[in-house]
């Protein structure tokens, strides 16, 4: 059972007893607010940092499987390989899948302007 009403300009829909507010209002244009800790600049500095990290672990893990005193310590330049390229995976995904949104969100706009 749906019932309706309008006051100003909020809905209130009545959904079996279930209350939901729509503002009809929302505004167009309006951007995703990104951190300045989540910003694409921070985010290929720390991809560039990570991947000096991993080549570390590698060289590290290289060293310690070379020298028998060092080769109970392997685990420990392996876990900062698999960290590290974990962390540029994470990001890597994270850029990429904010690429395709803005993309989209572009494609979105351009099919909202009236063309004369």
């Amino acid at each position: 059972m749906e019932s309706l009403t309008k006051i100003t300009d909020i809905k209130i829909k009545k959904y079996d007893g279930i209350k939901s507010v729509h503002d009809e209002n929302t505004p167009v244009f309006r951007r995703m607010i990104i951190p300045w800790y989540d910003s694409q600049l921070l985010c290929l500095w720390l991809i560039i940092f990570m991947t000096f990290i991993f080549f570390f672990g590698l060289i590290g893990f290289h060293v310690s499987m070379e020298f028998y005193e060092f080769n109970h310590y392997f685990w420990i330049p392996l876990f900062l390989c698999i960290m590290s390229l974990w962390t540029v995976i994470s990001i890597s995904n994270r850029l990429i899948k904010r690429y395709f949104q803005q993309k989209k969100e572009i494609e979105r706009l351009s099919n909202l302007v009236i063309k004369t």
